[in-house]
């Protein structure tokens, strides 16, 4: 078993609110569960991770989370 957290920071120079898409591929082993996340995702499929957030005007938005490799 392995975990790791992973932390990734975007940011909006605009002057208006942006969406965002984050695609996160789970590389490491094929047997992997998220164990905590700062904003809700979705696994799209066996090794992907998305997340679609809203980064502010002239801000950044911040998206944490754990996984858990286990084999």
């Amino acid at each position: 078993m392995m975990s790791e957290t992973i932390r990734i920071e975007i940011r909006n120079q605009k002057e208006t609110a942006q969406e965002v898409t984050i695609l996160e591929r789970m590389n490491r082993w094929k047997t992997w569960t998220l164990t905590k996340s700062s904003s809700e995702g979705t696994k799209t499929s066996a090794d992907l991770m998305k997340w679609t957030v809203q980064a502010p005007a002239e801000g950044k938005k911040t998206i944490e989370y754990t996984v858990r490799y286990t084999w």
